[in-house]
């Protein structure tokens, strides 16, 4: 398979084996349109199988990592078929994400609450807890990320990490990554996932 050429996102590779996924909607903030969730599959679907690339980065043009879905695409959905459609294409990239055998790292240059983060994080993690999430450290602390890195070196150091990973087999990587992520998991978050969509149907 090609590397193929996206409208929204850009793909770059460098000679260490490092695949940088570049979301390029900078005058949208990235936000994640129908076009953007197809492209990003294909991305996902090309790095899983590219033989040079090794660890994949995903990482944002512009001011922000992604400002979650595209509320002006949402507003004009008029049909179940469409609905049906942008949720074929979500779930077949999550699944592409639960099965994907490489490192990824993700370079995100900006904090933002989605897919209801505000709800259920103080609904799971407690009002306190969740408000200590707005200080970055706390991130770092209970594990939601792991490194707080400044804007103008975040892409330049996540290299860094990337490629002294490439250093190591990558074949025992993948083994070790499919042991701590067992089949039992991925298929239970496949489940979980058709239950979510299933749901969100009824709804």
């Amino acid at each position: 398979m090609s590397q193929p050429l996206l409208e929204t996102i850009k793909i770059d590779v460098i000679p260490e084996g490092v695949g940088i996924l570049t979301l390029n909607r900078p005058d949208r903030d990235n936000a994640l349109n129908s076009v953007l969730l197809k492209d990003l599959l294909v991305a996902f679907q090309w790095a899983t199988i590219e033989e040079k690339v090794k660890v994949v980065i995903i990482t944002g043009n512009g001011k922000y990592f992604t400002s979650g879905w595209d509320l002006t695409e949402v507003s004009q959905i008029e049909s179940l078929e469409e609905v049906f459609e942008r949720m074929k294409t979500f779930t077949e990239l999550i699944e592409v994400l639960i099965d994907f055998p490489k490192l990824l790292l993700a370079a995100v240059n900006a904090i933002c609450a989605e897919a209801c983060s505000s709800y259920l994080l103080p609904k799971f993690l407690g009002n306190s807890t969740a408000n200590e999430m707005l200080v970055p450290s706390e991130l770092v602390n209970h594990g939601f990320i792991n490194r707080i890195i400044q804007k103008e070196n975040l892409l330049n150091e996540t290299i860094k990490e990337a490629i002294t990973v490439t250093k190591f087999s990558f074949e025992a990587f993948k083994q070790t990554k499919q042991l701590i992520k067992s089949d039992d998991i991925r298929d239970h978050l496949k489940k979980v996932l058709k239950r979510e969509n299933e749901a969100l149907i009824e709804r």
